[in-house]
This record gives C-alpha cells, structure tokens and sequence, in this order.
C-alpha cells in the first residue's frame, strides 16, 4: 500500500492528528521515538517492522546515504518502497547527501514521507528546500553535524519544523555521545523559545538508556532510537526493549551533565534525587511532581513580558482596582489581591453584578482560562460600560472578554475549547492555569515592589497592619 501525501501542518497539529489515530497510548506524548532502520535486522526485517509496529513506535527513521556526504552507503530508494508498503508506520526521511535538492522530489513522490530532514551543510538553499517538502504536505527538517554551530540556523529556523542535532559523527559506526552535544541542544532549545517558535528537536547518536534521558531533559522531543535502545538484542524483544526505554524516560534524569547543570524546559525539575524506599524504583510521585513543577515553569516562560509590564502599568496607574474570577482561580486571583494590597494598591475581590460599582479610573482585573464564562463576560461589559480598563488573564487565543479587554497577559495552557494550546498537562481539566495563576502573582508582585522602590520590611509592616 502506497501511502498519500497529505496536506502540510505543524507538528502540533501532526502530534494532535496521530494521537487522534492512535488514541491515548500514554499519558506523555513526548519524547517521540523514531526506530533506526539501519539497525533492524536485514535478515528478518518483516519481522522487525512487525514488532515495532507492535510496540507503538512512532517513526520509522529512513537514513539515505550517498557514500559521499558520509562515508556509508544508507538505504536505497526502491528498498524503502518495499518497506514502505509493509508497514503503517509513518517515515522519517533523514537524507546523508550531498545535494539534498536532487534527492527530495523522489523520495517526497515515491515514498510519501511524513518528514524529510536534509543537511544544513550540503545546500545553500534551504529555504528553498524547506518550502518544497512543506508545500508536499511532510515537515521540514534540517539536521546539523556535531562540528557546525548553532548560528548557521539563525535564518532557517522559521523555515522548518524540526531540528536534528547529530549528537555523534554521522556516518561511522560505534561511536560514544559527544558530550558538548548535550549543551548544544539546551541552547537549540533556548534559542527556539527566544523566537517563539514552534520547532521540534530531534537526536540522533548513541540515544542509550543512559543518555537518552539527559537528551530529553536538554530540550530534545524525539530520538532516534538504534542498536543501544530499541534494537538492544540483551532485553529480549524490540517490545520489551522500547518499554524499557519509555520507562527510563519516565524517571527524572541527573541533575549533572559531566559536572554542568542542565538546561533547558525539563532541567528543573532535575534537581532533586528521588526519596524514600522507592527511590531507585517506579517512584510515581515524585516524578509527577517534578512533572508538575516543570509544566508551571515552563508556561511562565512563554509568558510575553511585554504584556507583563502593560499590565503592571495599569496597575499602578489604576484609581481602584477589582477583581474578578470564579472557581480555583478565584481563589489565585484573591491571594494576588491580598499581595497588592501589602503594596499599597486598593484592590477588591468582586462577588456580584451590583457590589462595588466601578468608574473612570478604576480598573477591572478578570482571571479567566477560556475567557468565555457568562458571569466573567457581563461583568466585563459592565465595568466598560461604567468607563473602567478593562485587563485579563487568561488561557484563550481569543474569547469574547479577550475582545473587549485593554490589556490581555496569555498563560498558555490547555483550555476546554483549546485542549492543545500552550504547555501541555498531565493534569485534571485546567489545573495548570490556577496553578501559573498563583506563581505569576507572586511574580508580578515582587515586580510591583520593584517599582515602588518598597523594601521587604515596609511590605512586612503593611501586612502585619492590615492583616
């Protein structure tokens, strides 16, 4: 069977349409894992795809080496179509060649290929090159050898829809991680952030059960998985073998790399070793706890600081403020009232439609995740219709309050209406958005102080007055 190409879409709406299919295997959808086809048994390679198929592998990783640009000969084309025809799953395509341009259009019409990477040393087209495998209907990679720097991407970035950091020399057999890789994909990651980008990172050499979780916790989204993980002959089964792994990803990774922190969005929660007669075991708790801390730190860093700093304007500028929430997130929005108050700001919790009546001057403060609730969304017409601000925080990309709001600070969770947006949650309904809600008032209030020039004992003393 021949498989269609399809329309392009990011890789958040590819993740979403594949888990769709797939349904709800794990709880994580990250990191993904790309099976080596360079590493499955030739001999009994039918049944190798079987088995991976069997296991829940997401990808198949297709190496096309010309023997020039690497000095081995990969997988041909006319092998990958037999291939292609005895599995479902999907292709990833990593072209070791040296002129990708020549190579692309077949591999895209003869192998329908969900991604295409091509390498960023052996084209000086890679905008080119990118918008062809998009316009296809598959994501656009660009891989980079451990010896090429990160600046090479500095354009090209917008252009693809993932990354592939080589963590060893492509194209030679046995070799050991490069250590300074690891670092390089935490800058990869810090450098996407920075832009706001939506790219996904990819590695590839020596992912073992040992570096494959430092990988991650640099920033790394999907592995390519060989002989030292998913083919690891020692655990039985290439089932066995990838539940293995999967666990191994599960527990928290060390918080050292050869003597350096960690970086990147899983790193904080790194820091501690698990506790108790569990420790070196399936310690469930801390691990989603360390999980939990994460997914918080990571919203806050997608958190826009321009947005931040309008709202705290409006803050300080306000005659009186009120607030409005309903739920958990009344109760982070009334210990962010209690903070403002320590700072001299007169702020009141709103209960209902007709108390505290607000005017020109004032300012309406509305926490909402999906912006969309009917009290929240007539208490924000009416405090506009009285010619108070209108700000709100909230999880939505747009709402009806959102609309009418002055200023707007995104928390970028998962909502009801938006289950994909933002950070995505191993928690119950949004719990993630009152949970960011608290630790961004916090926030904002020391930024408030800051601004006040208050020092810690004057915010002590107000509070001991008012409390």
């Amino acid at each position: 069977m021949e498989f269609k190409s399809r329309p392009y879409m990011s890789f958040n709406q590819e993740l979403t349409n594949d888990l769709t299919v797939r349904g709800p295997c794990r709880a994580e959808p990250f990191p993904r894992l790309s099976a080596s086809l360079l590493c499955a048994d030739a001999l009994a390679l039918g049944n190798d795809l079987a088995t991976l198929e069997e296991a829940g592998i997401d990808y198949l990783h297709v190496d096309m080496a010309d023997g020039h640009f690497v000095p081995l000969l990969g997988i041909g084309i006319e092998e990958a179509k037999r291939v292609r025809r005895a599995t479902k799953v999907p292709f990833d395509v990593h072209l070791l060649v040296s002129n990708p341009d020549a190579w692309t259009t077949r591999v895209l019409n003869e192998l329908s290929p969900s991604m295409v990477t091509f390498p960023a040393e052996a084209t000086a087209h890679g905008y080119l090159l990118a918008q062809t495998i998009r316009q296809r209907g598959a994501l656009a990679g660009v891989a980079i050898n451990p010896g090429t720097s990160l600046s090479a991407l500095e354009y090209l970035l917008p252009a693809v829809d993932q990354v592939l950091v080589m963590t060893t020399n492509p194209g030679f057999v046995r070799q050991t991680l490069i250590e300074g890789m690891i670092d390089k994909v935490a800058r990869l990651r810090e450098i996407i952030q920075s832009k706001g980008l939506e790219v996904r990172i990819c590695v590839d050499g020596n992912v073992n059960f040992h570096n494959a979780p430092r990988m991650v916790a640099a920033g790394a989204e999907l592995l390519v998985c060989g002989s030292s993980s998913v083919f690891d002959r020692s655990h039985g089964s290439i089932p066995a073998a990838v539940a293995a792994l999967r666990a191994c990803l599960d527990q928290p990774p060390k918080a050292q790399t050869n003597g350096r922190p960690l970086h990147g969005p899983h790193a904080r929660h790194a820091s501690r070793e698990p506790r108790g007669k569990e420790a070196g075991g399936d310690d469930r708790f801390h691990v989603q706890s360390r999980r939990i801390v994460s997914e918080i730190g990571e919203t806050l860093d997608l958190v826009d600081p321009a947005e931040v700093e309008r709202l705290i304007g409006d803050l300080l500028d306000a005659r009186r403020v009120f607030l409005f929430a309903v739920g958990r997130v009344l109760m982070a929005l009334q210990c962010l009232g209690k903070r403002l108050n320590h700072l001299g700001i007169d702020c009141q919790v709103v209960g209902a439609m007709d108390e505290k009546p607000s005017g020109p001057g004032d300012l309406m403060l509305i926490a909402s995740g999906s912006g969309e609730s009917k009290l929240p969304v007539e208490i924000a017409r009416l405090a506009k219709s009285k010619g108070a601000r209108l700000a709100l925080i909230t999880s939505a990309s747009e709402s009806t309050i959102k609309s009418m709001s002055d200023t707007t600070v995104h928390l970028p969770c998962p909502t009801k209406n938006e289950p994909r947006r933002g950070v995505q949650s191993i928690q119950l309904m949004s719990t993630l958005f009152d949970q960011s809600l608290h630790i961004f008032g916090d926030v904002l209030a020391l930024r408030i102080q800051h601004c006040k020039h208050l020092s810690s004992e004057a915010v002590w003393q107000r509070h001991a007055n008012l409390e």
